[in-house]
């Protein structure tokens, strides 16, 4: 199938191919490529997803500036073909979208320029397929091993279970398109799950057609200890309100992780509250919530506005204590209210740091505590208020906060803007690495 589109719509469909995060990430440039696997935009690596993400953006930058040129009559001078195709590449579908330059005063339609964009994909709405050819998971060692036909190396991670529950939520999101035959050996202790793609009988397993997704041996479980097995695993509910969502891997990640909760409705674009972000913190740094009893109960005295029979007063007492968070200086916390980008900032910064605050005080003439005014390199540092500017511009020194771009090639930290709970999550999980 083809048809002719502007440059924007052409890069817009290959942008759909692959979600893009917002950008918290190093200083990473990017090149144009010509030939672009999009599936290392969802790479588990951070490094190479952003890596990734500058391609595509430098990309799209190029053809836009590239083959923008209009006739003495204003037509455009470049016409853009694109065409989509489906092949079956090691057992996995792949999407490849071709977009193909020429000159719209060429009837031969001659080929200027090319450019290929490939993404897996087993067919619409399937949603994310297991991308390994086997998988065996061994509790004996709690790890889990990785043979992909498009690597001479097995990669093993630690923590099986970790990985089986984040498997499990792959297959998961395409279970009505699948198929799960499970063959258990009690002698040799072994469990396999063949997963096809398509609705298929064990007759249909060695047709030509079927297509094998992923192979799942489970080693030291069967029969009622797989059962057991299954209470230990964390089962993300693939009906979400996340699902497709730029966050999506960092949000199961962390469920799995227990970071956050397990449950389908995480409103991910909720403006988070204070409350809200010192609970992200304590779970993502193992930092204990404090429990209240009678010998501890100074510890919650801290705050006016924090009372012990709410869920967040044990985290708000950890959080003050490890220095992270400390109120507004007037004796309360504000839980219920929205964390800004700034206030993020300072107590991201100061975890970064090792629990060492960042920010360069003084004093003047008077004695009273005065903020070094720190020059930030982002275009709206006018807004960022004395007492953030220090832990903005270490954590943008550190690759933890670019901000949104804007023209020029600048970027706006946005400072007094509140932060959403994807993004609050995917900027703490990355800094507590």
């Amino acid at each position: 199938m083809k048809n002719k589109k502007s440059i924007a719509m052409a890069m817009a469909a290959v942008s759909t191919m692959g979600a893009v995060a917002p950008v918290f990430a190093a200083e990473i440039v990017g090149t144009v490529v010509r030939e672009m696997n999009l599936d290392l935009l969802k790479n588990e690596s951070a490094e190479v997803r952003i890596k990734a993400e500058k391609d595509l953006e430098k990309t799209k930058e190029y053809l836009e500036k590239m083959y923008a040129e209009k006739d003495t009559n204003g037509n455009k001078v470049y016409k853009f073909t694109e065409t989509d195709t489906v092949e079956t590449i090691s057992g996995v579908k792949k999407v490849i979208k071709t977009i193909e330059i020429s000159r719209n005063d060429d009837v031969t339609n001659k080929e200027v320029d090319k450019f290929v964009f490939t993404a897996s994909q087993l067919d619409p709405g399937f949603g994310q397929e297991v991308p390994v050819t086997t998988v065996v998971v061994d509790f004996g060692k709690d790890e889990v091993a990785y043979w992909g036909e498009t690597s001479d190396e097995d990669r093993v991670v630690k923590g099986a279970k970790a990985e089986l529950s984040r498997i499990i939520y792959a297959l998961s999101k395409g279970s009505n398109k699948s198929t799960v035959i499970k063959t258990e050996d009690y002698e040799n202790r072994f469990t396999s799950l063949d997963v096809y793609a398509g609705k298929i009988g064990k007759d249909q397993v060695n047709d030509a057609e079927t297509v094998k997704l992923a192979q799942i041996n489970i080693i030291g479980k069967v029969g009622a200890e797989l059962e057991a097995l299954n209470k230990e695993l964390v089962f993300v509910d693939a009906n979400n309100d996340f699902l497709g969502h730029w966050a999506e891997d960092t949000i199961v990640d962390s469920m799995i992780a227990g970071i956050v909760d397990n449950t389908a409705k995480f409103n991910p674009e909720q403006e988070i509250t204070r409350a809200q972000f010192a609970k992200m913190v304590c779970e993502a740094k193992n930092i204990k919530p404090i429990k209240y009893n009678q010998d501890n109960k100074e510890k919650f005295d801290k705050f006016t506005d924090v009372s012990v029979t709410e869920w967040y007063a044990g985290y708000v007492a950890a959080i003050y204590e490890t220095g992270l968070m400390k109120g507004d200086g007037n004796g309360t916390f504000r839980p219920e209210d929205k964390i800004s980008r700034q206030e993020v900032a300072v107590v991201l910064a100061t975890l970064e740091n090792n629990g060492v605050s960042v920010e360069e005080v003084t004093t003047d003439v008077n004695g009273n505590r005065v903020h070094k005014d720190t020059k930030t390199n982002f275009v709206d540092d006018s807004k960022i208020d004395v007492w953030a500017d220090e832990s903005v511009e270490h954590l943008r020194n550190k690759g933890f906060a670019k901000g949104y771009a804007v023209s020029g090639g600048k970027f706006e930290y946005r400072p007094v803007n509140n932060m959403s709970r994807a993004e609050a999550l995917t900027m703490i999980t990355r800094v507590s690495k």
